[in-house]
C-alpha cells in the first residue's frame, strides 16, 4: 500500500509538472506571437470614425456613399509652431493634428485638410491613381498588419515620441480602418530593423507613399488655402 501511495504521489506530481510546462510554453508561444505584429485596438477604429462624423463633408460622403479616403497624421505629445505671417493660421487657435480627405467627384479627385481648427478649401489631385489603387488592394489593406522595429527575435525597439498614420478606406459604404507607427517602418545600421522590407511591402504603406508624394507636390505650390471663415 505504501508503494502504491508513492507512485501515486509521484505520478501526481509529474502530471502538475507537465501541466506547468505545457501552461508556459503556450504562453511563451503567444507572447511571441503579438511581439511581432501590431495589433489594432478597436476603441482606435470606432474613435477615428466618430471623429470624421464631425465633418459635414465626411458624412456627406458617407451618406452619398462616394469613395474616400481619410488619412490622420498626429504625434503624442508634439507643439506645432505657428508662424506670425502665416495666412493659413486662424487668429486663436493652434493646430494640432491634420486629416486628409480624399474623394471623387464626376470626373476630379479632390483632396481637403481638416483640422482642430477648421478646414481648407479643397485642391485638385494630380495623380488620379490613388483612389483607384486603394480600391484595388482594399481587402488586402484591411488584412494587412505592420510589424514592430524588431531588433532580434525577442527584441522589439521603441520610441516614446513618434508620428502616427490612420487610415479609413470607404468603397461602397463599407468602411475599413489601418493605421501604422511611423517609426517601425525605419531602420539604422548600428540596429537593423529584421521586419524593414516587409514593412515597405505592405500596400498600406504604398498607399501612404502616394498620398505623401502628392501631398509634397501640392504644398510646394503652395496650393492648400485655409478657409477663414471657418475657423473655431
Amino acid at each position: 500500500m505504501r508503494k502504491f501511495g508513492r507512485y501515486a504521489t509521484f505520478m501526481k506530481n509529474a502530471i502538475l509538472i507537465s501541466i506547468l510546462i505545457l501552461l508556459f510554453s503556450c504562453k511563451t508561444h503567444s507572447k511571441n506571437e503579438t511581439l511581432q505584429y501590431t495589433i489594432i485596438n478597436k476603441n482606435a477604429i470606432s474613435d477615428f470614425k466618430k471623429e470624421l462624423k464631425t465633418y459635414t463633408k465626411i458624412q456627406e460622403l458617407r451618406n452619398k456613399k462616394i469613395d474616400f479616403i481619410a488619412y490622420k497624421k498626429h504625434s503624442i505629445g508634439s507643439i506645432r509652431l505657428r508662424r506670425a505671417d502665416d495666412l493659413n493660421n486662424c487668429p486663436s487657435c493652434i493646430s494640432n493634428f491634420s486629416i486628409y480627405l480624399i474623394w471623387r467627384e464626376k470626373e476630379n479627385q479632390y483632396i481637403q485638410i481638416f483640422d482642430n481648427c477648421g478646414s481648407f478649401l479643397p485642391v485638385n489631385i494630380e495623380n488620379t491613381h490613388i483612389l483607384e489603387f486603394a480600391n484595388k488592394n482594399f481587402n488586402i489593406i484591411n488584412l494587412e498588419r505592420i510589424k514592430y522595429y524588431q531588433v532580434d527575435k525577442k527584441t522589439v525597439s521603441m520610441i516614446s515620441h513618434s508620428e502616427f498614420k490612420d487610415f479609413l478606406l470607404s468603397r461602397q459604404g463599407t468602411e475599413i480602418y489601418n493605421y501604422f507607427d511611423v517609426y517601425n517602418l525605419t531602420t539604422n545600421s548600428e540596429k537593423p530593423n529584421l521586419n524593414y522590407k516587409y514593412n515597405q511591402n505592405l500596400k498600406i504603406i504604398e498607399l501612404n507613399n502616394l498620398i505623401e508624394e502628392e501631398l509634397e507636390k501640392i504644398e510646394a505650390k503652395n496650393l492648400f488655402k485655409r478657409d477663414l471663415s471657418k475657423c473655431k
